[in-house]
């Protein structure tokens, strides 16, 4: 009989766990959508490099923001351009192609895996590593982490 009544205070205390995790999710809800993108972009970033995988992706863009063959990623915010220079910590982009995720900045990096389209990264650092490119209008290799798509 004593044994019941201490499992059912257990089972009681265990309960408010899933309200603490529901709870917080409401409140990151709330902040993605009422916080300023200054402040919520670098949260998100953060919490991709810690959740998702990080690497390096090649960007690039050509005239009116289209797709090149080499760079096969939309830039999920609104700029003027879309050029390398444009881009911040905590921007998303979409595959639009498969993309080779590297190890490091450059093709001599081993590729870890592959990015198939729709899926999405964060920039987790500031770009250093522009590229001068040919036949496109600016490029470069970013610092990414994997990511939803979605709101989170």
């Amino acid at each position: 009989m004593e044994f019941k009544k201490v499992a059912l205070e257990i089972l009681d205390k265990l309960e408010i766990l899933p309200k603490i995790v529901g709870v917080f999710a409401a409140i990151l809800a709330i902040c993605a959508v009422l916080m300023p993108s200054f402040l919520w972009k670098p949260f998100e970033a953060m919490v991709a490099s810690v959740y998702g995988v990080s690497g390096y992706v090649y960007y690039e863009v050509g005239v009116n923001r289209k797709i090149t063959s080499d760079g096969n990623f939309y830039l999920l915010k609104v700029t003027k351009t879309g050029y390398y220079d444009e881009i911040t910590v905590g921007d998303k982009l979409r595959v639009a192609g498969d993309v080779n995720f590297r190890s490091g900045p450059g093709r001599e990096f081993s590729r870890s895996f592959v990015l198939f389209n729709g899926d999405c990264v964060v920039v987790t650092s500031t770009p250093k590593k522009e590229v001068k490119v040919e036949k496109a209008k600016s490029g470069g290799w970013l610092n990414v982490a994997t990511s939803p798509c979605g709101l989170f």
